[in-house]
Order: C-alpha cells, then structure tokens, then sequence
C-alpha cells in the first residue's frame, strides 16, 4: 500500500477515466458536482487525517466521517472523478479548494476545445467560487447552479402567465421565466421554474412531516403531563433546556421550525408544560415558496439549463432529478 500514493491513486482514476469516456463515447460538455460525507466506524483515537468528529449527511454526530467530492456524467450517472477530504469541512470551502484540481483533471479527458458546463447546489455558492470557475487557467468552466429564494425574492411575484412553458415530455407541465441579475458581482442569467410534479412530491412531504410532527409534539406534551401528575416519577428530570433541545430534533426537518409556534414554560409549581400549533399562515408561506425553484448561469446567451435538483443516496451522490435541457429561452422583462 505505500506505493499506491494519492497522486498513483489519481493517476490511475484517469486513465481508466480517459478509456471508460472514449469507450462509451461520454459526453463531457455537462459534468454534475457534488460535496457529501459519510461515518465510519474508525476509532476515536485513530490518527487519520481524513476521519474527522462532526455532523454526517445521515445525521450521525457520534463517529467520524469522511468528505467526498465527485463530478459525475449526466448520462447514467457515471462517476469521473472524486477527491476524499476531512468531512467536518464547509461545502463551500470545500469547493474552493478542489476547483483547479478537478479543472486540471478535466483537461486531461477534454475532447476537443468545448467549454464545460459544471452543474452544482446552492451550498458551493461563493463569490471567490464563481470567480475561479470563469478563471481561464488552466480552463475556463460554465455553470449553472441553485440560488436561495431570498436572493432574488421580488421573482416570486411573478404571474405565472409571464412564464413559458418548456417544451419535452419530461417536464411535464413545467414553466420558466428568465432574466438577468448581477450574482456574486457577475452578470447571469437566472431562472425561476415552477414544476407541478415537483411541487406535488414536495408539499406531500411537507405535510407528511407535519402529521409526524404533531403526534411527536402531542407524545412530548403527554410525557410532561404523566410526570407532572406523578405517574412518572423515574428519569432525569427535565429541564427547559433539555426540552426545548428535545422540540430542537423533533422540528429537524425542513420547513418545519416554520410553521410550527410553541412555548416551553414553567408553571407556579415549578412543573414544566409544552404548547404549540401549526401555524397555518406560515404554512401556507412555505406551500408557496416551495412551488418555484431558482437556479442561475454564466451562460447568458441563447440557452440555459433548468431543473438540477441533487440528492444524495448511493455513494453519496445520486442524480434523483437532473434534467439538462437545452434551448433557446428568450429573457423576458428583466425586473
């Protein structure tokens, strides 16, 4: 093993990188990126660099993990290349680090002198990110990339009869509307989308999470009842730090620290007691944001890409829906 250094490690991943493209006759103008981590079970005292104590994608916070970086192929999802980094490390600084790497990794399978396109979430977004992908040394990247809503807040009062309908079976009722904005001091176009199959998928878990979450909140209430009546008198008592931390993980998941209100107080007797309500007016926020997504480019002429929508699974990194469309999209009024 001491001969197989990272660097023969690289080495060997394009060259079988370089032979599975030509083989198959990949395509390289698109390429998909990701960030993820995973635990392992390396012991505390364990002196690895790259295992690492923080928090997993799988929400372990107990074992160390490790950082994974991939670029993968739209088509079939094929990995093309990785990098392994201590996982506690932020997306974003992250990504900064490993940019010239994977352009110089690129540049050893380009084919021809087609300018790539690279496809990434809203967590690698920075100003001196987007800055180094244009940097032309040692090549110049495109992207296309997420954007919070809040960062374009005023594209949400759009009327949707000012969006246009995007043409192929796979959008299925989709609709754009396209403009330009300065992001991270650079001109590009941005994209809001409203996908009805995507919104359905999204406001079912929404609503599912809230039921899930109104019967752990009713349990919770029930538990601090049971104690304060004396039919539980075993345990640590709780606090309202341990409580508030306990609602903390019960509201974990998306969307649901919004739209639900509750108090933890304590009573004359010095019993602690729980309320809470969905907050049917923040609900109905949520149902509207989640109807649109933003994304934006550097490619400010004639097309752009819609609907990137990345999620981990397998090895981390799993394209659940990347459609990589493209066409000509006039830019509407720009607002």
């Amino acid at each position: 093993m001491n001969y197989l250094t990272e660097e023969k490690i690289r080495e060997i991943e394009d060259e079988l990188t370089k032979i599975i493209v030509k083989q198959y006759d990949l395509s390289t103008e698109y390429l998909l990126f990701n960030n993820t981590n995973f635990f392992t079970y390396l012991d505390t005292a364990n002196p690895s660099t790259l295992g690492k104590l923080g928090k997993s994608k799988q929400k372990r916070s107990d074992l160390k993990i490790i950082g994974l970086s991939m670029m993968v192929s739209p088509e079939n999802n094929i990995p093309l290349f990785h990098e392994t980094y201590s996982g506690n490390r932020n997306d974003a600084k992250r990504f900064s680090e490993v940019i010239v790497s994977l352009k110089k990794r690129y540049k050893q399978i380009q084919r021809g002198n087609k300018r790539i396109t690279l496809v990434f979430d809203k967590g690698n977004n920075n100003e001196d990110n987007i800055e180094e992908l244009l940097n032309e040394e040692p090549c110049s990247f495109h992207f296309v990339g997420g954007l919070r809503l809040s960062q374009c807040a005023d594209l949400l009062d759009i009327p949707k009869e000012e969006y246009i309908p995007l043409d192929g079976e796979c959008f299925k009722g989709a609709t754009a509307y396209r403009t330009t904005r300065n992001m991270y001091k650079k001109e590009t176009s941005v994209v809001i989308t409203y996908n009805p199959e995507l919104f359905k998928e999204q406001l079912e878990g929404v609503m599912n999470n809230t039921e899930k979450c109104k019967v752990k909140m009713f349990e919770l209430q029930e538990s601090l009842a049971a104690r304060a009546d004396g039919k539980v008198t075993k345990g640590k008592k709780p606090t309202i730090d341990s409580i508030t931390k306990r609602i903390s993980g019960i509201l974990s998941s998306q969307h649901m620290k919004e739209v639900f209100d509750y108090t933890v107080s304590t009573s004359k007797n010095g019993l602690l007691r729980v309320t809470y309500s969905l907050n049917n007016e923040k609900l109905e926020d949520v149902k509207y944001k989640i109807q649109k997504n933003l994304d934006f480019s550097s490619i400010t002429v004639r097309y752009s890409l819609f609907n990137l929508c990345l999620q981990n699974s397998l090895l981390k990194i799993f394209i659940q829906e990347a459609v990589l469309f493209q066409t000509y999209l006039p830019e509407q009024k720009n607002r």
